[in-house]
Parts: structure tokens; sequence; C-alpha cells
């Protein structure tokens, strides 16, 4: 079993990060993988203030390609900022489970299909006081 939870990734205003993993594995292996990247450092104002960072993921079975995952998020004139577009969320990253060993934890994972994650109101996603006032009644989309 292969365990990857590596501290979050925090970067400064203005950085360009990159960083790229390939895994190799056979039939018999189990992976837990776990990558994910901050808002930046809160303390110094730099919330989301990154120029771009990229993020991806090659798994390879057998020397097949069974998984490639990529992620970007970058500055853009057009799109606007990162902190724009993800709004008042603090992180970003994946998640990878993969083999026999992780079966339990994938069976668990799978009642989350079908929750609503955030909820919303008028297209504004809820502040925890509004939730927790809000707690007993049901929320539309």
């Amino acid at each position: 079993l292969l365990v990857y939870i590596p501290d979050p990734i925090v970067c400064f205003n203005e950085a360009k990060y990159k960083q790229s993993v390939r895994l190799n594995i056979d039939l018999e292996s189990s992976v837990v993988f776990v990558d994910c990247f901050s808002s930046g450092r809160l303390g110094r104002d730099d919330f989301w203030g990154a120029h771009c960072i990229q993020n991806s993921l090659n798994m390879y079975l057998d020397d097949n390609l069974i998984v490639s995952e990529n992620q970007r998020l970058s500055h853009d004139s057009i799109a606007g900022s990162i902190s724009e577009r993800i709004g008042h969320y603090h992180v970003f990253g994946m998640i990878l489970l993969f083999g026999n060993r992780t079966a339990r934890v994938r069976q668990r994972l799978e009642a989350f299909k079908g929750r609503q994650f955030f909820h919303q109101k008028k297209n504004e996603i809820l502040s925890q006081k509004d939730l927790i006032r809000n707690q007993n009644q049901p929320v539309a989309m």
C-alpha cells in the first residue's frame, strides 16, 4: 500500500508552481494519493495570489496509462484572477484511491455521490452562519 499525503502546497503572490507525478503500479498495488494546494499565506494577504498553479498525475498499470489528471489554475485577463473564479474556498486538490486495500474507503465515499456539497441560495454560496441557522430547512438548488 502506497500512501502519499504531503502537506498542502502554499503558493505566495505571483508564484508560478508546476508539479508532475508519475506512478507505476501493478495489479497487486493499492494506492492512496492525496495532493492539494491552499489559497496562500493568509497572514500576508496571499489569498489565491499565485499567478499559475499546475499539477498533474499520471498513473500507469503495467506500462499502460490508466489515469491522467491535470489541474491548472492561472490568472486570465478574460476570465479573471484565480481568487475571482474560486471565491472563498481555501483548498483545491485531488484524491485517488486504487486497489483492493482501498475498497472500504471507496465504498464509504460512494455514499457521498448523491449528496449536495454546496448549498446555494439565489446563486450565492451560503455562509456558515446561514447553514447553521437553516440546517433544518431544505435548500433548493
